[in-house]
């Protein structure tokens, strides 16, 4: 059975990279802006809390980010665990928000279809058995 790669794993990596590090500079730098940008007005207020852990989780945001990158070339080594990592954050940060919380629209469809992308390209790579290397 031939498998069709979404994206190699070396790309899923990369790309997986820069999506997520998206995410955690805005995290650190503008935490005001990531709740703008994906929930609605009105429907939450910052305090120094929410601050020190969107920082917090910004700044691991960058790590795994940076995992994901210096790790591209061996991603088939370490898939199983950053595809549990993917869907596990996934599900606890922006499905959750869609299914429970008052987000704003059609913005934070950015995260949610971006990591249901990225998400499948991991499972696909999973599925190729470690046959997607694009060299």
């Amino acid at each position: 059975a031939i498998r069709t790669m979404l994206l190699s794993s070396e790309t899923t990596f990369k790309a997986s990279a820069i999506f997520m590090a998206t995410f955690g500079i805005q995290f650190v730098l503008v935490p005001d802006r990531v709740m703008s940008d994906n929930f609605q007005d009105g429907a939450y207020e910052l305090d120094k809390w929410h601050y020190f852990i969107m920082r917090g989780m910004g700044a691991a945001f960058l790590g795994v980010s940076t995992f994901y990158w210096n790790a591209a070339d061996d991603a088939d080594k370490y898939m199983k665990g950053a595809t549990f990592n993917w869907f596990l954050t996934s599900i606890l940060l922006p499905w959750n928000a869609q299914m429970n919380l008052p987000v704003k629209m059609p913005m934070h469809l950015v995260a949610v279809l971006g990591t249901v992308f990225f998400g499948a390209c991991h499972v696909n790579c999973l599925m190729a058995g470690g046959k997607s290397k694009t060299k």
